[in-house]
């Protein structure tokens, strides 16, 4: 009985040829003066763009009196600063209880609200009802 072909090794070397050769070609273009300039040419035009967009986005929340990139990034920094200083401070107020003699209690995870009844109390008919 004669073998059956393999496809994944048969699709693996196509794979490999078609990246060598892509490989060579894009090799052989880059290595000119020419293309290399255009390409540095268009990657600043890029650059420029995206800065120029950048710029139209924060005048355009500015405008619509939405908080920009910038903005949030203030923000989330002055948070940071909070949430040192609160860290500071717990540990200060643990010392000075540690110093005192007194149990710093604290406070647990809160429990989520209950918003649905048990099963039972599901299954139970209300009072009043047709049923």
């Amino acid at each position: 009985m004669a073998e059956t072909p393999d496809l994944f090794t048969a699709w693996r070397e196509t794979l490999q040829k078609w990246e060598k050769e892509t490989n060579a070609a894009l090799s052989s273009i880059t290595r000119d003066e020419g293309v290399s300039r255009a390409m540095t040419q268009s990657l600043s035009v890029m650059a420029r763009l995206q800065a120029k967009q950048a710029e139209v986005m924060e005048k355009g929340l500015a405008q619509a009196n939405l908080p920009s990139r910038a903005d949030f990034r203030a923000l989330n920094e002055r948070l940071d600063g909070i949430e040192r200083q609160l860290a500071k401070l717990s540990d200060m107020v643990k010392g000075l209880a540690k110093t005192e003699g007194v149990a710093v209690v604290s406070p647990g995870v809160p429990k989520p609200a209950r918003t649905r009844r048990p099963p039972s109390a599901a299954k139970k008919p209300q009072e009043g009802s047709s049923k």
